[in-house]
């Protein structure tokens, strides 16, 4: 113990703890600032005095930290106005000391420095949790997660934007790429995403989102809602045409080699059948170039059944009695074309048209060889064509003009053959032997006049003046009499 010390420390005024300190009183601890002291570096007369030590009128001034040990909320600081956090319903709740946010000169206006040790000790949503302090729910969009804002977010550094770490994510992405959360399937559009109710996770990894490998697992129908050259690939232009989906053929666990259905295939089967992909027409096959799907269907190849539609000419290329089956033995004898007879509709019964396509071509069939009754052989010699002097309707009567010139005197009174007048032929147009006196009578019969005293003019009489043997109808001559009475 210091003896004649002025315990009524007149005129000390500072260096408080040059004495107040255990070694001078060991015997008395209140002499000396007890271990729950305010920690500061402070000389004691700061905040004491020494008429009074207690209440102290304290200051702040470099105070650091440990500002709990008095704002802690107890009464015993309340009266000595140090107020705590549980003292104030809106402070945010968290472990740290006042130093952490606050500072001595200024208390209000806090603010939190994130790279301190407390804070990054701490979990985020401790404060952030809507109440203590701004949360997610803030954020109408963010993600839909349980884990703490730290996860994704640096406190220490920029809190945006966020890196996420989908380390541990397995599934049930979609929950959060929706849309509208995060970025979902339909942000991609060109090509758009592959449409799925699967989870991203099905072919997308954390790690590596590029790249997806598809898992057909499970895909068992509508292949070409993807296959489509455009989502993903589809038929390459030497594809089968069809309609049928890639399952028809194709399986998920082994593409090649297709077993091929023909189902849907209703068209261009040659584009298989004729290209190197399938079996081709045999060589003693039908001559065509219609497709397969004309004659043979998918379920029973064999035998086929030929549709003749548009089928118009050329029919002995295929009836030729090898192809298809030709004219029979007892056949009409033709060089025509099936089709001028039979129609493709009703082989049997064929029916022969003289229609306008045949005016002009009746030797085509009516001639010897030609399958058509033909000319007699006693038949005036001729080359003009049958409809010349014959109808289709009925061969006789005929509607053969003696006088294709218009001016053919009429009946003569006996039953004249044509030879009489044309010869053997009448391939030439008729010239009478005395055109000059055409139309008259003297035309075929100058060398038959004879002077006579009756003729016009007498002995004198001419040719000329007597041309006209029946006088004009005056009764000359009759042709109906051979003799000219």
């Amino acid at each position: 113990m210091l003896t004649g010390y002025n315990t009524r420390h007149q005129n000390i005024t500072r260096g408080c703890e040059g004495c107040h300190v255990s070694q001078f009183f060991p015997a008395d601890p209140n002499l000396v600032k007890s271990t729950d002291h305010l920690p500061t570096n402070q000389d004691c007369n700061l905040c004491h005095t020494t008429t009074a030590f207690s209440p102290s009128i304290f200051s702040h001034a470099e105070i650091s930290g440990n500002c709990a040990s008095c704002h802690d909320g107890s009464p015993a600081f309340i009266t000595l106005g140090a107020l705590g956090e549980t003292n104030t319903s809106v402070h945010q709740n968290t472990n740290g000391d006042c130093s952490v946010c606050h500072n001595t000169t200024s208390f209000a206006d806090a603010f939190v420095d994130h790279s301190s040790s407390e804070v990054l000790n701490a979990t985020c949503n401790s404060c952030h949790n809507g109440v203590d302090a701004t949360g997610k729910d803030a954020k109408p969009n963010h993600v839909v997660t349980n884990e703490d804002c730290g996860i994704c977010h640096v406190p220490g550094g920029t809190f945006a934007p966020a890196v996420f770490n989908h380390s541990g994510i397995v599934d049930n992405c979609a929950s959060c790429h929706n849309g509208t959360d995060a970025t979902g399937k339909d942000a991609k559009v060109n090509p758009p995403h592959i449409p799925t109710n699967e989870d991203c996770s099905v072919c997308h990894t954390p790690t590596s989102f590029a790249n997806a490998h598809f898992e057909h697992q499970g895909i068992v129908n509508n292949c070409a809602s993807c296959h489509n050259g455009n989502t993903a690939t589809g038929k390459g232009t030497n594809h089968v045409p069809t309609n049928g989906d890639c399952v028809a053929c194709h399986q998920t666990t082994g593409f090649l080699p297709a077993a091929f259905d023909h189902v849907g295939i209703v068209d261009n089967c040659a584009s298989c059948h004729n290209a190197g992909f399938a079996t081709p027409k045999s060589n003693n096959h039908l001559i065509t170039n219609q497709d397969c799907g004309v004659c043979h269907n998918t379920s029973t190849f064999v035998p086929a059944t030929f549709d003749h539609t548009g089928i118009v000419d050329n029919c002995a290329s295929c009836h030729d009695g090898s192809t298809a089956i030709g004219m029979d033995a007892d056949h009409i004898g033709t060089a025509l074309d099936c089709h001028f007879c039979h129609t493709t509709a009703t082989f049997a019964g064929g029916t022969w048209v003289h229609d306008d396509t045949t005016i002009g071509r009746c030797d085509d069939c009516h001639n010897p060889g030609g399958g058509a009754t033909f000319k007699p052989s006693e038949h005036l010699s001729t080359t003009v064509q049958c409809d010349g002097c014959h109808v289709t309707t009925g061969w006789a009567p005929t509607n053969f003009s003696h006088d294709p010139q218009g001016d053919y005197p009429g009946d003569h009174g006996t039953a004249l053959g044509c030879s009489d007048c044309h010869g053997n032929s009448i391939n030439n147009v008729f010239v009478y032997p005395s055109p000059q006196y055409a139309p008259f009578c003297a035309a075929c019969h100058e060398r038959d006049f004879e002077s006579e005293g009756d003729h016009i003019g007498g002995k004198n009489g001419t040719v000329e003046q007597n041309k006209d043997c029946s006088g004009g109808g005056r009764g000359c001559h009759k042709i109906t009499d051979r003799n000219f009475d």
